[in-house]
């Protein structure tokens, strides 16, 4: 014979860190030792708990884990393509300020009260390609022109400034319809790329070739 036992859980999804805590106290109950992944090994034998609240708080239980190590590796491989193809300062360079911007953008998205779940670990990673693009085109030709350190500052930002600029800016007003959608998804999609583009191009043409001249 079977028994069943029903317990009602606040799945409110508009507040992760709850319903997070609320799938981890539910299974803390029914496999008090842990579990494998399976849910094997309960409290009690041949009993199981499950409830639509599982899969999205297991999964974003782990979220901010994967982001990290995740935007960690991204940053290192971006580094590591612009020192092979480019010049191994500009690239060391480049990975070290892709990683200041990522901490902005983290920053910010708490500031926004935007949480940390699968649509921003995908557009987190999508940044990555964006950010680096900035800095790596004002750095690279700051190092490749010759002179003194001003006349590098002004011939990159004379060369690259309204590029980068022009750039970043029509990327950011193509996406600004996103901001007025219907749905949360979109309007989140649009928080952090446009964050990621304005703060990308921002650094690109005033914080990495200021930095350069003082180095």
């Amino acid at each position: 014979k079977h028994s069943r036992l029903r317990m009602n859980y606040e799945t409110d999804f508009r507040f992760q860190r709850r319903y997070i805590k609320n799938f981890e106290t539910s299974v803390g109950l029914i496999f008090p030792n842990g579990h494998n992944g399976k849910f094997e090994n309960p409290r009690v034998p041949h009993t199981f708990g499950y409830t639509r609240l599982y899969p999205v708080a297991e999964r974003e239980a782990q979220m901010k884990q994967l982001i990290f190590v995740n935007l960690a590796i991204a940053c290192a491989a971006v580094a590591a393509t612009v020192m092979l193809i480019l010049n191994p300062v500009v690239g060391f360079f480049v990975g070290v300020v892709v990683v200041a911007i990522d901490c902005i953008i983290l920053a910010l998205l708490t500031l926004y009260g935007s949480k940390l779940d699968f649509l921003a670990f995908l557009v987190l990673s999508m940044t990555i390609g964006l950010v680096v693009d900035y800095s790596t085109h004002t750095s690279y030709t700051y190092l490749q022109h010759a002179g003194t350190p001003d006349e590098k500052l002004l011939q990159s930002m004379s060369r690259m400034g309204a590029s980068v600029l022009s750039g970043g800016g029509s990327t950011l007003l193509g996406i600004s319809v996103l901001a007025f959608a219907s749905s949360e998804a979109f309007r989140t999609f649009f928080k952090i790329l446009g964050t990621a583009i304005f703060m990308g191009t921002l650094v690109g043409i005033t914080v990495s070739p200021v930095l350069l001249r003082m180095l």
